[in-house]
């Protein structure tokens, strides 16, 4: 239900913006018309975009899994993770320019130098991808939400445990 709410509410402030020409072209052009807002969404949009991308996200955004699942049920947060992973290697990893750090850490943003797959950071991988042409494409975290065991604490930053989690 909450997944609704929040597609209803994006969809009438395309029409209401009129934003179809502030998207992808391409895409609107390959939609229905009557679902050309969908290009606001990246796995709408990302087969149409030509340049390389270098995405960065976690399976379980915490800002996904509250506005958009509206859970906390570790199963449907699961198969939450799950789908994303299949979207992004279906709509984005299907150009071989494109490359994605996916980790498994329920967080929103951030942790370019603190997440580390593979031994290699985010802005390491980055690096190795955009100025030395790695032929890696995918670093993947693929944990089971929930994993504390994987992640660095959040409360390090900040001087230590401050309830959020069992440091």
């Amino acid at each position: 239900e909450t997944s609704k709410h929040y597609e209803s509410h994006l969809k009438w402030g395309f029409e209401f913006f009129n934003s179809t020409e502030g998207v992808n072209q391409q895409c609107i052009k390959a939609q229905h018309p009557t679902e050309t807002w969908k290009c606001m969404f990246a796995q709408h949009t990302a087969p149409f975009i030509t340049v390389p991308m270098f995405v960065m996200n976690s399976r379980f955004d915490s800002y996904q899994t509250s506005a958009i699942l509206g859970s906390n049920d570790p199963l449907l947060i699961n198969q939450f993770g799950t789908n994303f992973t299949q979207l992004i290697k279906s709509q984005v990893l299907i150009n071989p320019h494109n490359a994605a750090f996916i980790d498994s850490c329920h967080h929103h943003c951030g942790a370019w130098s603190t997440l580390v797959l593979d031994d290699t950071t985010i802005s390491v991988a980055f690096y190795q991808w955009y100025l030395l042409k790695n032929t890696q494409t995918l670093w993947l975290q693929d944990d089971t939400y929930p994993c504390s065991s994987c992640c660095p604490c959040p409360c390090a930053q900040n001087g230590g445990c401050i309830s959020c989690c069992e440091c």
